[in-house]
């Protein structure tokens, strides 16, 4: 008897795990796809003296931007055109921008917190801005991924696109194996409790 109760906790144990990470799997809200933005921005260099130059520009001081639609894929397609965008004005050489962007539709609110900045190539004419960070909606279950923004100069005024890409975190395929694990020790545990004691031989 003391074997089955002992089998039968195996088993409420393997599954109580294999709930718990199953559920916590399918609560994130994972993003995946590409969002587009689009905009006008204003610059400026170390000493506040050369406002849209870009062959000199240290930072960002004021961003316009609206969702370019066209572009969005994935989790982003229903959010509509033109939808508003606030993005933080940030150094070029920042550590991170937290958040880097936010937005509202639909009673939702995306977020991006850039982890990282990196200035890849910047001229008189042409910039290029690129990262990693992490996309949240409604300010939870961030998703990792990485972002880029380009400047132009059009008119005297600098123009920017800018694209997120969401990438399906790892940690979720992690939680399904070691679910699927769990559940593998548990129908092991149900079959051993089931098996029948072993006959001794007669003395």
């Amino acid at each position: 008897m003391k074997t089955k109760l002992r089998s039968t906790s195996t088993l409420a144990l393997a599954l109580g795990l294999a709930t718990a990470f199953t559920g916590a799997y399918a609560r994130a809200d994972i993003l995946t796809g590409t969002i587009d933005i689009q905009g006008n921005a204003n610059t400026q260099n170390a000493s506040n003296t050369a406002p849209n130059q870009l062959a000199v520009a240290t930072h960002y001081t004021s961003i316009t931007a609206l969702v370019d639609a066209a572009g969005d894929t994935g989790s982003f397609v229903s959010i509509p055109n033109n939808t508003p965008v606030t993005f933080t004005p940030f150094a070029f050489n920042a550590l991170g921008v937290y958040p880097l962007w936010t937005l509202t539709t639909g009673g939702h609110t995306y977020s991006y917190d850039a982890t990282s900045t990196a200035l890849t190539y910047q001229n008189a004419g042409f910039i290029n801005l690129s990262g990693l960070g992490d996309i949240y909606l409604d300010g939870t279950d961030g998703t990792a991924g990485t972002w880029s923004l380009t400047d132009t100069i059009q008119a005297k005024t600098v123009t920017f696109s800018y694209v997120s890409t969401s990438n399906v975190p790892d940690a979720g395929s992690t939680f399904a194996l070691i679910a699927m694990g769990a559940v593998g020790i548990g129908v092991w545990a149900l079959v051993r409790s089931r098996r029948p004691a072993p006959v001794q031989a007669a003395a």
